[in-house]
């Protein structure tokens, strides 16, 4: 079986070791050496994806734009990955909303597994936060917010470098890209148009952080599970979770979201 038969199969670890041997084989395969990039961001082995990107530099000029873009979105995700364990902050993009503030102090806290203290500032940030009402999929809302309750009425995005968390407060529209690449169910590439009529180019990640637990079929976004620390704090695990008053959308199932901004 090939690699790319073990990866429809859900098998990580066997489809990087048949990779590898397909590789062995024929060195200076592009889509082999793409393949195994993808791979690698799957399994958060980013310094084979990097190395990976740039053995691909130098075997095809028509990689250099991926082999850029992807670059950025690493370094990007490392500094995702400090944010989350608590080494950093999270940055703002934009003005910072007094309640968002909430939600920074409780992933700290959560962090530090002080999940009662983390719920409270939680439910008193939700309580500061607008409640925005929309379109997702053409399907109205009255509002919207991450399944897990880390996020709320916020989204993780990526732009020009740097991970912000962007309230949605801000935001008027979001138009995603179809999802093409093993990459994009790591990294969704979105156009955004914000309140302030600005438009940004961004990815957002597609997957909650990684933990110990993460299975396969979670690194692969296939699904999403929950963790209840506390009544209704729900931390997911898997493929990110939007949710509103009506219904759930699996991230890689949403094609756009507007608010209204009236």
């Amino acid at each position: 079986m090939d690699a790319a038969s073990l990866l429809k199969d859900g098998n990580l670890a066997d489809c990087k070791t048949q990779l590898f041997k397909q590789i062995k084989k024929d060195p200076s395969n592009v889509e082999l050496r793409i393949f195994l990039f993808q791979l690698s961001c799957i399994t958060q082995e980013w310094q084979r994806a990097l190395t990976q990107l740039e053995v691909l530099r130098d075997l095809s000029d028509a990689t250099l734009a991926m082999v850029n873009t992807y670059q950025q979105l690493i370094e990007c995700e490392l500094k995702r990955e400090q944010v989350l364990s608590g080494q950093k902050e999270p940055i703002c993009f934009g003005e910072p909303s007094d309640w968002l503030a909430y939600y920074v102090k409780a992933y700290q806290q959560y962090n530090d597994n002080n999940i009662t203290q983390a719920n409270k500032l939680l439910q008193e940030g939700a309580e500061l936060a607008p409640a925005i009402s929309g379109i997702i999929n053409d399907q109205p809302f009255q509002w919207l917010s991450d399944g897990d309750v880390r996020f709320g009425p916020s989204i993780e995005v990526m732009l020009n470098g740097g991970y912000y968390w962007l309230p949605l407060e801000y935001v008027a529209d979001i138009n995603f890209e179809p999802v093409e690449d093993l990459r994009d169910i790591v990294w969704r590439p979105a156009n955004l148009i914000l309140k302030n009529k600005g438009q940004l180019i961004a990815f957002m990640p597609v997957r909650y952080p990684i933990i110990a637990s993460t299975t396969d079929s979670q690194l692969l976004a296939r699904t999403c599970d929950w963790h209840e620390p506390t009544d209704n704090f729900y931390v997911g695990n898997g493929q990110r979770i939007f949710v509103t008053d009506e219904n759930e959308y699996p991230l890689l199932n949403v094609e756009s979201i507007k608010f209204n901004h009236d």
